[in-house]
């Protein structure tokens, strides 16, 4: 009876050693403050460290194009980059699809103009090492490669801006140093872009994203010269409009704090355009208000 307790007793040693061997780890988030440490290739077959994330506002994100939440961020993420290039702004991808060549062939289609990680490709994974689950997340990294920020891609916009300006002010991050063209170099460029935009409508078949592309860069060029994008009224309304639209779908997804975070910012950073009374009203509907 004894050796049969005995018996007994050590199975049941073996059998809780044997889970604490295989038991899944919980993984912990990377808090605000800490310095992350990995060594990693991009699609492009360069090497990306902690350490290339230093010296500038780093932005991570993780998206898949199979997560259609992650889809929705595409526009955004672009606009972001392209707003703030030629600052000391920088942004990474990290794909987790399964196919690398799926997300390399999606990232060019799409325009997605930054670096990109295959995570499965990888030894390690930030997913796990960072607590990343499958709603759409993005970090950002200071000029230290500290973390300052983690939360909603939706969100992303005004803490860029924030953090920029605050750095600027406080000496970390230099101003952009490029020289401003002249009047007459931007007019000739944004001229040579718009008959790029007419000859790619005026092909058999009319190659649409190209004419959208290159219509927009000539927007572009006339804004960084004339300095009016941010005081363009119809400007922030064009912004606000997109943002509205994206916290609708999170609303009909059921992602209720992403959309009610993103109604409260357009109603704060633009108050007097349409997109912002709508926003108001759908706090309204939602009983968000006093959130």
């Amino acid at each position: 009876m004894r050796r049969a307790g005995n018996r007994f007793q050590a199975l049941a040693s073996l059998a809780a050693l044997t889970f604490l061997a295989v038991a899944p780890t919980t993984a912990i988030a990377l808090e605000e403050g800490e310095k992350p440490d990995f060594r990693l290739e991009t699609l492009s077959g360069k090497t990306f460290t902690a350490e290339a994330l230093k010296g500038r506002l780093v932005v991570v994100t993780f998206w898949a194009v199979s997560n259609p939440a992650s889809m929705d961020q595409i526009s955004l993420l672009k606009e972001i980059h392209e707003e703030h290039a030629g600052e000391n702004f920088g942004m990474i991808g990290i794909n987790r699809d399964h196919d690398a060549e799926r997300a390399r062939s999606f990232a060019e289609k799409v325009g997605m103009n930054w670096q990109h990680v295959h995570e499965r490709s990888q030894p390690i994974s930030l997913s796990e090492r960072w607590n990343v689950g499958e709603r759409p997340v993005a970090f950002i990294f200071s000029p230290e490669a500290k973390l300052l920020w983690r939360g909603s891609p939706a969100l992303l916009d005004g803490q860029v801006e924030r953090f920029l300006r605050d750095q600027r002010a406080a000496g970390e991050i230099p101003a952009a140093t490029q020289r401003k063209p002249s009047r007459k170099e931007v007019a000739q460029r944004a001229a040579e872009l718009l008959e790029k935009a007419k000859a790619a409508l005026e092909r058999e078949p009319p190659d649409l994203r190209a004419m959208r592309r290159y219509v927009h860069e000539a927007l572009k060029e006339t804004d960084a010269v004339t300095g009016e994008k941010e005081k363009s009224q119809d400007y922030r309304a064009r912004r606000a409009r997109r943002r509205l639209l994206l916290a609708d779908q999170y609303r009909r997804q059921g992602s209720r704090r992403a959309a009610i975070d993103l109604y409260r910012e357009i109603v704060e950073r633009s108050p007097a355009t349409p997109a912002a009374a709508m926003a108001s009203q759908r706090l309204r509907e939602m009983g968000a208000e006093s959130e």
